[in-house]
């Protein structure tokens, strides 16, 4: 029977032991660190679906939608009135290039004339 005896003073056996259970503890411990992760990144992204102000996003744009497309009076004792937004676009559209002249400060100015109602 021979005697193995290392030659340079190295437990070679010791430290391909303690590489290996070092190596597999770190692929454990990468492992559960993922599923801890995913599991909380599932949750955080389940609960921000869940919140109500994402599921009436789409009910307050239809309400808004609706204000900006109906006539209806802002303030009835001085006879101000809402109009849909394509209609007052227009409105002012021809307003705005009724009569424009620019002054000294290269500023423009614009006169409207009121239509009588």
């Amino acid at each position: 029977m021979q005697n193995h005896e290392p030659i340079d003073g190295l437990n070679t056996p010791a430290l391909v032991t303690a590489g290996f259970v070092a190596a597999i503890g770190t692929f454990v411990l990468i492992v559960g660190l993922q599923v801890l992760y995913l599991n909380y990144d599932a949750a955080q992204t389940k609960a921000a679906l869940s919140r109500p102000e994402n599921t009436s996003s789409a009910s307050l744009l239809a309400e808004q939608r609706s204000k900006i497309n109906r006539y209806g009076w802002l303030d009835r004792q001085n006879d101000i009135v809402a109009v849909p937004i394509d209609l007052a676009i227009q409105i002012t559209a021809r307003e705005l290039s009724a009569d424009r002249s620019i002054d000294d400060a290269g500023q423009i100015n614009v006169e409207t004339q009121q239509e009588p109602f």
